[in-house]
């Protein structure tokens, strides 16, 4: 899968290599929300807020796409390796309700190794 926009690596407490964006497009804050909207009473809301949160924003864990790695990552790892990759996701889609895709984006999100496929 190619990806144009800028991405972000990180190698996760598990020693595994993450992948996310830099940041969320309106679409995908929308896809975010229509979540929210569509179970606000629903018991695990937490919980597929944060499962749409990382279809969202992760480009891969471990090689896998999101739809393969969530649940990979929930059945077989230890909790804290979530708990880091969902603090990524948080960060990224907070940084997208305080600034705007247009602007350049820094390229060292915390404590990123490096980032892959800049834009032009």
């Amino acid at each position: 899968m190619e990806y144009t926009r800028e991405q972000i690596k990180f190698t996760t407490p598990q020693g595994k290599e993450l992948i996310i964006k830099t940041y969320v497009t309106p679409d995908e804050q929308r896809a975010i929300d229509r979540v929210y909207g569509e179970n606000q009473n629903a018991p695990n809301l937490f919980h597929l807020l944060s499962d749409e949160q990382f279809r969202q924003v992760v480009i891969s864990w471990d090689g896998m796409a999101p739809a393969e790695a969530l649940p990979a990552l929930c059945s077989s790892q230890p909790k804290s390796e979530l708990k880091f990759i969902m603090k990524k996701c948080g960060e990224i889609t907070k940084d997208t309700e305080e600034s705007d895709p247009s602007e350049p984006q820094s390229s060292t999100l915390g404590g990123a190794s490096a980032a892959v496929n800049p834009q032009s």
